[in-house]
């Protein structure tokens, strides 16, 4: 039976030496064992490719697998090869389905071995082609927007100062100029509030003082700031304790030193120790008092106070 069964289509005028290979049927296994394989022979040159026909043809059918020995029986040798028949012109028909691939149980005969691989045909290999030609480089894009200022870095340190330099010889004075003209007398400024002074009695000329608050109550006529202050007596006492005197501005002393009389002493003028004001603007209309804070011996007669000062 015919086993396998190809057909080339090719452009018979173009490769007229291509022909159609024709497999002859393999005659049945023979009994004996397999012989050795022989050494494979140089692979030929490869051929030119043939035309391929247009698609759809038959493919035709493959041969029907012969049947395979008895296990139990040797492997006879393989027959001769058959001529290969000459190429067909006919066009390819169209691939037929596979059919089932039968197999056999293998023999129990010895396989014998490979032979040697025989020499690889050179390859062939066509030239490169040429490098296509590199295209125009594009334009160059805009610049992109300038990126923020960083922040300031630190101030460095200040260096040192450098050494004062010789002090430079005193230049001579130059003449005196010319006295200029005398300007114009300014006009005459207002007169300012003259000096004004209160005396007031805090008793009568004849009976000896104690001490007491409010030996006197008066009322200020406008505001007045006061420079001084003065006490003095009809009769001064002989001895005993300092005489002394407060003045008040609405029961507060106006006074940090008190007012005093030494022993034997008619006015505050000639203390040991004279007085110190600590509040001296008075308002208009302010209730004033004075008091006796100490007496010596109770012979002292005849108080007055004074206060001198501006109208404000």
């Amino acid at each position: 039976m015919i086993d396998n069964y190809t057909r080339t289509i090719v452009q018979v005028d173009s490769f007229p030496e291509l022909m159609l290979s024709i497999k002859g049927a393999t005659g049945p296994t023979g009994i004996g064992g397999t012989g050795p394989t022989g050494v494979t022979g140089n692979t030929g040159p490869s051929g030119a490719t043939g035309y391929t026909g247009p698609p759809g043809g038959p493919t035709g059918p493959t041969g029907v697998i012969g049947p395979t020995g008895g296990s139990d029986a040797p492997t006879g040798a393989t027959g001769p090869t058959g001529n290969t028949g000459p190429t067909g012109f006919s066009s390819t028909g169209p691939t037929g389905s596979t059919g089932p691939l039968g197999t056999g149980p293998t023999g129990a005969g010895a396989t014998g071995p490979t032979g040697p691989t025989g020499n690889t045909g050179p390859l062939g290999t066509g030239p490169t082609g040429p490098t296509g030609v590199t295209g125009n480089t594009g334009p160059t894009g805009n610049t992109g927007p300038t990126g923020n200022t960083g922040p300031t870095g630190p101030t460095g340190d200040t260096g040192a100062g450098g050494t004062t330099g010789p002090t430079g010889a005193v230049a001579p004075t130059g003449p005196t100029g010319p006295t200029g003209n005398t300007g114009p007398t300014g006009p005459t400024g207002n007169t300012g509030p003259g000096q004004v002074s209160f005396v007031v009695a805090c008793s009568d000329e004849t009976t000896a003082l104690s001490a007491g608050t409010s030996k006197v109550t008066f009322r200020m006529p406008y505001a007045f700031t006061v420079s001084a202050v003065r006490a003095s007596l009809t009769t001064a006492q002989a001895s005993g304790n300092i005489f002394t005197v407060d003045i008040n501005e609405g029961g507060t002393t106006i006074l940090s030193t008190k007012l005093t009389i030494d022993n034997t002493e008619l006015t505050s003028t000639t203390a040991a120790t004279p007085p110190v004001i600590s509040d001296s603007s008075l308002a208009d209309d302010a209730s004033i008092t004075v008091d006796i804070d100490q007496i010596g011996d109770g012979t002292a007669k005849g108080l007055k106070v004074t206060l001198i000062g501006t109208r404000t």
